[in-house]
């Protein structure tokens, strides 16, 4: 019976009749060897491995990578590799993940399958040839064809059959591959994600997903050799340490939009971003930053996102939006500014001069009127986070005074006390293009007339119950661009006004007066005309008017409560951690030594140092004839 052993390293091997196999199936002989004190010799570990078998070779290396620092005596552990000749000895020596020599401990683990000797078939040509004559009379544009409809998994297989079937995917992948999803890797062993990265790393542009967690260090090590290339990265819920971050940015400079939310980044993370010199879009919602080191990002930033960072301080925000000249779209949604008095500070100092889109929460003590006199604003979004709280009056009078003309969008989402006064305020934004209010108690069929000032509206969301047909078709009237209505809870709503919209969009196209986006648009819940949605849907004329079931968003609950979330428990470095040699959590283990010495490369492609036997050599390509 074969059995996993399943460890935190990322590796995993078996046993099957006393044979040790990679997560692969290839046999192993090759042992990785880690964590070795340094008064360990070759000679005595030779020895040591003997008792199991028969060793042809065995190679000790001290220090190296990263580890070799200084910092500990733990950086001065040694780490090496032992080569058997038969795979149960190697089997009988793996059956220990820790050994003891002389009273020291080490640990021992799989190479990974590309290294072991087996790992690209046997030398038997002829019979490779027979098996797979059929498939290799198939021309190259039919095995492109079939190619393409393999999972990727069996893609990476495919490209290492041989040598055509490699050459045929390389011509592929340049095309199939420009978008990912980490998904798709879930269930893939480490040598096909090596694979993967290996050929078609250089084309891959766009990814997207979750780090699978068994294959987290891999990945980073994999993104950061083989993606130089890319263009967007879209990681969310994937912790990354400072270490991984620099390691997996270092080489990403054509890097344009990148989206790390709910990753546990700390300030350390983001100075690894420094190197990303062409980036525009840059999204690290909800992590545990200060922001004290984000003003040292390149200028090239047009769009930042810092909702819900918990530990965010204020008062750095004046001194980012000063440094991103080029930043055009900034979120700071449930981000603290109470009591640093942020945007005054902005105008103060003449910081974000060119920002056109902003989003921001309203805090109670925060002097948020002063985003009205942003010189370039455009687009205004305000988030009351408790019921019943309202926005400060003055904030609509700014409005009203410095961007009456400007302002195309206004959105407020919670709270519900906004006035009639503000109402009136509001519709002095003749700019206005779109309006989204929260329930707004003291809107009636008369102040909504306010509004008609507005001609060149084009959507408005509204809540309210006390809104009826005729005050909502005036204004659809009175607003000659208006194409966008969203109406939630408003009993008062009929089938009277989707024949009133019906009537006046004919009569403008017949007049060729219409100056609406068709269909118009009327999203609706809680009124008279969902039953008219769903139990007569044909009834209205689809190509001038669309009626949806429509559900506000509780854009309260769009996000967590991040404040009250412990960043703590994640706030750690690997490599501050301290050994533990009693212990099976090889997770630290993986630096750069082993990349470098060629036990778990990423880019390694020869076993050189054990070229002797019937294992020293990577057997030919299987089925390379085509005889």
């Amino acid at each position: 019976m074969a059995h996993f052993v399943n460890n935190p390293s990322e590796q995993n091997y078996y046993f099957k009749n006393g044979i040790a196999y990679t997560e692969d199936h290839i046999p192993v002989l090759k042992l990785y060897l880690y964590k070795i004190p340094p008064d360990l010799n070759q000679s005595t570990l030779h020895s040591h491995f003997s008792n199991y078998g028969r060793v042809l070779q065995m190679k000790l290396f001290r220090g190296g990578g990263r580890r070799d620092t200084g910092r500990s005596n733990r950086f001065s552990h040694q780490t090496g590799c032992v080569f058997y000749d038969n795979p149960k000895d190697a089997a009988k020596a793996l059956h220990s993940r820790i050994h003891h020599v002389n009273g020291r401990r080490f640990n021992v683990q799989a190479s990974d399958s590309w290294h072991q000797p087996d790992a690209y078939g046997t030398d038997d040509q002829e019979e490779a040839n027979q098996l797979c004559s059929f498939i290799l009379n198939i021309n190259d544009l039919c095995l492109e064809m079939i190619m393409k409809s393999l999972p990727m998994h069996d893609q990476t297989v495919f490209a290492r059959t041989c040598l055509r079937f490699r050459a045929i995917y390389q011509q592929a992948t340049a095309r199939l591959h420009k978008s990912i999803d980490l998904y798709d890797f879930e269930n893939m062993t480490v040598w096909d994600l090596r694979e993967f990265f290996n050929l078609s790393g250089p084309y891959v542009q766009h990814i997207t997903g979750v780090i699978p967690p068994m294959r987290f260090q891999r990945l980073c090590d994999f993104l950061s050799t083989n993606c130089s290339n890319l263009k967007s990265l879209k990681l969310h819920s994937s912790p990354l340490t400072s270490r991984n971050m620099h390691k997996i940015f270092a080489k990403m400079t054509k890097l344009e939009e990148l989206e790390l939310p709910q990753n546990q980044l700390t300030d350390e993370c983001i100075l690894a971003l420094r190197n990303c010199r062409t980036l525009q879009v840059l999204n690290i919602a909800g992590n545990p930053i200060t922001g004290v080191t984000l003003h040292e990002l390149s200028p090239s930033i047009q769009t930042l996102t810092l909702s819900g960072c918990p530990r965010f301080q204020g008062q750095c925000l004046s001194k980012i939006c000063k440094v991103l000249t080029n930043l055009k779209t900034l979120n700071v949604k449930r981000v603290d500014t109470m009591n640093s008095h942020v945007f005054e500070t902005m105008i103060k100092e003449n910081s974000g001069a060119s920002l056109e889109v902003l989003c921001i929460s309203a805090f109670p003590r925060e002097t948020y009127e002063y985003v009205a006199q942003l010189p370039s604003l455009k687009s205004l979004s305000i988030y009351i986070g408790l019921p019943g709280r309202t926005i400060r009056s003055e904030l609509f009078q700014e409005l009203a005074e410095h961007k009456a003309e400007q302002l195309e969008c206004l959105e407020v989402y919670g709270g519900s006390s906004l006035s009639a006064e503000f109402l009136v305020q509001i519709s002095k934004l003749r700019g206005l293009r779109s309006l989204v209010l929260p329930q707004v108690f003291a809107m009636t069929n008369s102040s909504l007339s306010v509004f008609s000032s507005l001609k060149k509206l084009e959507q408005i969301n509204l809540k309210c119950n006390r809104l009826h047909d005729s005050s909502i078709l005036f204004l659809f009237e009175s607003c000659p661009k208006l194409h966008s209505l969203g109406l939630e809870d408003c009993e008062g709503i009929s089938e009277k006004l989707v024949h009133g919209i019906i009537k006046k969009l004919r009569l403008d196209i017949a007049r060729k007066e219409n100056q609406r986006n068709l269909p118009v648009q009327l999203c609706v819940s809680g009124t008279q005309v969902n039953s008219l949605i769903e139990y007569h849907p044909d009834v209205a004329p689809k190509d001038i008017i669309e009626l949806k079931h429509f559900c506000f968003w509780n854009y309260d609950g769009m996000y967590p409560n991040f404040p009250n979330l412990v960043f703590d428990d994640f706030d750690f470095e690997p490599d501050d951690l301290e050994d533990d040699l009693d212990s099976d959590d090889e997770s630290d283990y993986y630096g750069d030594d082993m990349f470098d010495f060629g036990f778990l490369s990423a880019d390694d492609d020869e076993d050189s140092d054990f070229e002797f036997g019937h294992h020293g050599h990577h057997p030919p390509w299987p089925f390379m004839s085509l005889d």
